[in-house]
């Protein structure tokens, strides 16, 4: 008889952000999640230049404005190669770790995919968890944004007011990318 919750019932409520085959890949995971967080609070990055390389941003985005756009291929795109670590993805959202130009930051990406992008509760909950993370460990935040909203339901709109506080009580730079929308709350 099974006492815990599988991997699948945490990873749909939120309590569990990765899952691992084995303790290897689990280690593996871990180191990559490690090597993205400054050594503490103080830490200085070190300017890695100008990256001028073309990542075909135009041919990612398209030209369809009713396209959806792979927002892991976007993230692939943007982040330094092979830095990219997605800690847990809800309708909607992807939320991760990464490094552009060297700098670890927090990233949280639309998945205009699932739901057409739309923001429900638990994506909110997830984006400002990952907010508050960085907030504690000097990591900027970077968005990048292709939503129509948020859906107009009770614990959205309350999900949403936690972020937006947590964005506000940030102390590390948030920046923002529009993709293609970014309409009302979202």
């Amino acid at each position: 008889r099974q006492v815990l919750p599988s991997i699948g019932e945490t990873q749909a409520v939120g309590v569990l952000d990765s899952a691992f085959a084995c303790d290897a890949s689990a280690l593996l995971g871990l180191r990559q999640i490690v090597n993205l967080l400054p050594a503490g609070n103080g830490w200085e990055w070190r300017e890695h230049g100008q990256d001028d390389e073309d990542i075909g941003l135009d041919r990612l985005i398209g030209a369809d404005p009713d396209a959806a756009i792979d927002g892991r291929r976007l993230l692939r795109a943007v982040c330094d190669g092979r830095t990219f670590v997605e800690l847990g993805h809800r309708d909607g959202l992807i939320v991760a770790l990464a490094r552009i130009g060297g700098r670890a930051i927090g990233v949280l990406a639309s998945d205009s995919a699932a739901m057409s992008g739309v923001l429900d509760a638990a994506a909110l909950s997830k984006a400002t968890l990952l907010v508050q993370f960085c907030a504690r460990h000097d990591l900027p935040v970077v968005t990048l944004a292709d939503s129509p909203g948020v859906l107009p339901d009770g614990p959205a709109l309350v999900a949403l007011g936690n972020l937006v506080q947590a964005w506000s009580d940030c102390p590390v730079a948030v920046i923002g990318l529009i993709s293609r929308r970014w309409i009302g709350a979202a």
